[in-house]
């Protein structure tokens, strides 16, 4: 223990290196749990959609996959049960304004001090607590909300019952690692936080299709989630919950 060490840095491209030495059996804790998140597609998913990026894929690096793990496992930290310091809880702060959280304008700035782009402060807001405070032009607030829980635990589960997992084409993450989604209309832009808004869907794909502007619907035939890529025609929805 009294040789554990951990150090990281900011290569200032958007990305972060480190390294770190702890016990063997806190390391292997470490690697099992991040083999398991990353660990390459079942072969019961034949349909693999064209264009839907995935670090399942079997010509990706083994160290990238295993980085992309890495991430998804950082994204679930269970954030409420760490230490508190100061009378907070264990969490990261996100400042941007009202037109960056609607139209993606400016980049957003972390309580840390590291600046993040437009897309990804709006990624954050789709599954966060939300705090408005309204500021004059000086250091503090001149009103401070109360947190805007997006959708609440209750709804979650019913997402889990309905969706299965995550919704995405050939993708086999579970309920628990995945986040509601507005598919109707964002949170920013006035969506409502009503089931019948919501998708399950993993970190890795909530970003796809922010990134990629993948459409959503919801099948006229059964009510489940469909999802169609930029330029197609075709719907296609996650064969593995819903046949």
């Amino acid at each position: 223990w009294r040789r554990s060490e951990f150090w990281m840095s900011d290569d200032g491209d958007g990305t972060c290196r480190g390294g770190f030495r702890i016990p063997q059996a806190q390391a292997d804790q470490l690697r099992t749990a991040i083999e398991a998140i990353s660990a390459p597609r079942r072969d019961h998913l034949h349909d693999h959609t064209p264009g839907a990026e995935s670090y399942y894929d079997r010509d990706l690096e083994h160290r990238h996959r295993l980085g992309m793990g890495f991430a998804e496992l950082c994204d679930h930290l269970p954030t409420d049960k760490l230490p508190g310091k100061g009378g907070l809880s264990a969490t990261l702060m996100v400042r941007f304004d009202h037109d960056t959280l609607v139209h993606g304008i400016t980049p957003a700035t972390l309580s840390t001090g590291t600046r993040i782009s437009a897309s990804q402060a709006r990624l954050m807001a789709c599954n966060a607590g939300l705090i408005p405070q309204v500021f004059n032009g000086k250091p503090l607030p001149l009103d401070h909300g109360h947190e805007q829980r997006l959708f609440t635990k209750t709804q979650k589960q019913a997402l889990a019952n309905r969706d299965g997992g995550c919704t995405f084409p050939d993708c086999d993450r579970p309920p628990e690692w995945c986040e509601a989604h507005h598919w109707r209309m964002r949170w920013a832009d006035g969506g409502e936080t009503r089931l019948a808004d919501g998708v399950l869907i993993c970190p890795f794909h909530h970003r796809t299709i922010h990134d990629t502007r993948w459409a959503i619907r919801m099948s006229p035939v059964d009510g489940h989630p469909e999802y169609r890529p930029p330029g197609s025609d075709t719907w296609k929805r996650n064969h593995r919950w819903r046949p």
